[in-house]
């Protein structure tokens, strides 16, 4: 599957990407908490920066149907993740988000989630 996003992408060969997994459920509203903090600095979008987080219960059972993935540095810690659904024959995208951190190492940019869609 070839790429329609820009490219060149910075890509971060310490970060992969691998099934979420029950004990990373409760650690990604932080990152999406984390990730919301980019908006500040838009006025126009600021709102998304204090906007409530997907539930725990929808990450779950996004895990449970096998469509939650999270980017993790090597030491296994996850920095991103997207949580998805499967609406009829279509993956529906929920929620992805990348630790402030690690935003801009190509944790979470197209190769990445080439990765997901196979």
């Amino acid at each position: 599957m070839k790429s329609s996003l820009p490219l060149p992408v910075k890509h971060s060969p310490d970060i992969s990407v691998r099934l979420a997994r029950y004990e990373d459920v409760v650690l990604l509203p932080e990152i999406e908490r984390s990730a919301a903090q980019s908006f500040t600095s838009i006025p126009s979008l600021a709102w998304i920066a204090e906007g409530p987080c997907l539930p725990v219960e929808t990450h779950m059972a996004s895990l449970e149907a096998g469509t939650c993935w999270v980017a993790v540095t090597q030491q296994g810690r996850p920095v991103g993740f997207l949580t998805a659904e499967r609406v009829r024959d279509r993956l529906h995208i929920l929620e992805i988000s990348v630790e402030a951190e690690a935003q801009g190492r190509g944790c979470c940019g197209p190769h990445n989630l080439e990765l997901v869609a196979r």
